[in-house]
């Protein structure tokens, strides 16, 4: 059984038109994200980085540097997290849109008429908010059961309006899971929420 991001990945991409291919990799700038306080003592040095995008003027953080840039993505920026252990996420910024308000909105409609379609393993949420920057978003979430009785997938497509650019930023994130305990199923869905939320509230 094909993931979910396959199935949607196609009408997403058409959707919300106006997917460029992949950007240099000289985009993906590595840097420290935030400063660590005077007297405290890290117990584990942070890896996170910042990817860059000066032709589409976002910028958004990666968790880690586990997580790798794939400048051979025909999306507008990809990233990859791949470990011997724990479980793949991948992560896309599949369109950046010059639209209105009206058109923003339009995302939640679109997402429940594909999300709602496909068979999932619970209802598919939606959330809408604000991002660490001030930016509005909106998200829907789904999980779908994988080819194996323990396989899952964990898709979130989100939309962030940066306002004061008159842009939206349009985001695909997949976890696939693979623990066939519901302990540590419960602890990749954590995962995978973290990671896909970190991301999500960094654009800007």
């Amino acid at each position: 059984m094909k993931s979910i991001f396959t199935l949607l990945s196609v009408p997403f991409l058409m959707a919300v038109s106006g997917c460029t291919p992949a950007e240099p990799s000289a985009e993906s700038t590595p840097s420290t994200p935030t400063e660590i306080a005077a007297g405290t003592k890290p117990v584990v040095p942070s890896t996170a980085w910042i990817y860059r995008s000066e032709n589409h003027g976002f910028s958004l953080e990666l968790p880690s540097s586990d997580w790798k840039h794939n400048p051979k993505s025909k999306q507008v920026a990809e990233f990859w997290r791949r470990m011997n252990i724990g479980s793949p996420m991948m992560m896309g910024v599949s369109s950046v849109k010059q639209e209105t308000e009206e058109q923003f909105r339009a995302f939640f409609p679109l997402m429940r008429g594909i999300v709602e379609a496909e068979h999932c393993l619970v209802e598919p949420t939606f959330q809408e908010g604000k991002t660490n920057s001030g930016n509005k978003f909106l998200s829907a979430t789904t999980i779908e059961k994988g080819s194996s009785g323990s396989q899952f997938f964990y898709v979130v497509l989100s939309a962030v309006r940066l306002e004061d650019k008159k842009k939206t930023i349009y985001l695909i994130f997949e976890g696939q899971g693979k623990m066939q305990s519901k302990t540590f199923q419960s602890f990749e869905y954590e995962a995978f929420e973290r990671a896909e939320k970190g991301i999500r509230l960094s654009v800007k």
